[in-house]
């Protein structure tokens, strides 16, 4: 599947500096098993690629709540319910030129096999000019404590309880 991501114009996915670690997609690592891991493309790679699109949000900066879905369970997914949230760069509130793509790393289904961050959130990071695209490791999303993403540099409050993200 990696090689296929790249037959549809997908760039590699990161983690740090390394540029195929993020494992949370198949355009991170180029695995050597034919038939898996049973995993889709990260957050940034299906937003990219429009998939799920009736199931993006793209926040603009005011105060909202979200509720993420992982990506099988979409055909079930209510109104208000949404697979990939995009922060774009250059909201002055996040002061930022990264795009952030937020979603819920639900390890059923189409993705039983994700080897990073399963029945997480995960947020990509996909800085301006390039075509790869970065996972947060670790993030405080993945906590209900309140708090700043400090590790990928948004710069707003916000808070993940089980799989409702509010964005303030």
């Amino acid at each position: 599947m990696h090689e296929v991501g790249h037959n549809i114009d997908l760039a590699h996915s990161g983690e740090g500096t390394a540029e195929y670690a993020d494992q949370s997609g198949m355009m991170g690592y180029s695995y050597s098993q034919d038939e898996g891991p049973v995993m889709c493309f990260n957050n940034a790679k299906m937003w990219q690629l429009g998939w799920y699109s009736d199931r993006h949000f793209e926040w603009t900066g005011t105060s909202t709540s979200v509720e993420l879905v992982g990506i099988s369970e979409y055909t079930a997914a209510g109104s208000g319910q949404q697979i990939v949230v995009r922060i774009a760069g250059g909201l002055s509130s996040i002061q930022s030129s990264s795009d952030y793509y937020i979603g819920f790393n639900r390890k059923t289904g189409i993705n039983s096999g994700t080897v990073e961050g399963g029945n997480q959130v995960t947020i990509q990071t996909k800085p301006a000019g390039t075509p790869s695209s970065y996972v947060t490791p670790a993030c405080p999303l993945n906590t209900s404590a309140r708090g700043q993403c400090k590790q990928c540099s948004v710069i707003v409050a916000l808070w993940c309880r089980h799989e409702t993200l509010r964005l303030i």
